[in-house]
């Protein structure tokens, strides 16, 4: 399940719902995406693995379509960072935020 979360109300839809098979030891599935209706600097996507019974057994994947100074947020979001760290390999920066309106 691919769901799109607006930033600055926190409202939640669906981009895609498709049943997968995923076999042990891994596998690869390819599927298309609208993403005409993702605005870069209000919306982030996050990707759930769903087992038969309903449990997620992935985590959040979360794609940025903006850098993050660009992102729209309510000016009261942000209550705390809670971490900041640089890997030493490569060029990501991991950043997580908490908010009481996301």
């Amino acid at each position: 399940k691919i769901e799109k979360y607006e930033l600055t109300t926190g409202a939640i839809s669906s981009v895609v719902d498709q049943q997968l098979t995923l076999n042990k030891g891994g596998s690869i599935e390819f599927f298309t995406i609208d993403i005409s209706k993702i605005e870069p600097s209000h919306n982030i996507i996050v990707v759930h693995v769903i087992d038969n019974d309903g449990n997620e057994v992935m985590g959040h994947s979360v794609s940025l379509f903006a850098p993050p100074k660009e992102l729209s947020l309510p000016n009261d979001a942000i209550v705390e960072t809670k971490s900041i760290s640089i890997p030493s390999k490569g060029n990501v920066i991991e950043i997580t935020l908490s908010s009481d309106k996301l």
